[in-house]
């Protein structure tokens, strides 16, 4: 699914590469399944993803805490790249707030997932988007939403990230 909506983006010569770090996130045998289907099938499961959603392991499947950690991994690889597009989604972009914010395993719970739509783009920079000088590292952040313009948000910067950096958040 995430080729295809990084197709319809039609960027222009771009290599597009895969990378199994980002694959979405595995839900094992709960994967298509509705709410209450789960809670039926599988109640144990349920009651612990309610209980503890980011060390949740759906049965056969992976916890939002692995994800993050691909995530890392990934981050890790790239963070000298001047540029990247990365599709992805919700779970992978929930997961992947962790280290690209900061985020500990609080903040992160505390990420309203609903917010996270279909088409969404959420865009991290480094450079300033007031005075477009190059920071050491992904500082900003705005969110677009294509079938919901009026939810798009402005720039923010990356309050952990700045204060680990020496910058007024």
């Amino acid at each position: 699914r995430s080729v295809q909506s990084a197709v319809a983006m039609d960027f222009k010569d771009i290599l597009w590469l895969g990378d199994e770090r980002l694959d979405e996130r595995n839900r094992g045998r709960i994967r298509g399944l509705k709410p209450e289907q789960h809670r039926q099938l599988f109640p144990a499961s349920y009651e612990k993803m309610r209980a503890d959603p980011l060390h949740w392991i759906p049965p056969g499947g992976e916890s939002i805490v692995d994800v993050a950690e691909r995530w890392r991994s990934f981050y890790d690889d790239i963070s000298d790249l001047s540029s990247t597009v990365i599709v992805g989604h919700r779970d992978q972009i929930w997961a992947a707030m962790q280290p690209l914010e900061l985020l500990n395993n609080d903040e992160l719970l505390a990420v309203n997932t609903d917010e996270i739509h279909n088409a969404q783009i959420i865009h991290y920079t480094s450079l300033n988007p007031d005075t477009g000088e190059q920071a050491p590292t992904l500082m900003w952040k705005r969110s677009v939403d294509p079938s919901q313009p009026e939810a798009s948000a402005g720039w923010q910067i990356l309050p952990h990230v700045a204060e680990r950096y020496g910058m007024v958040a």
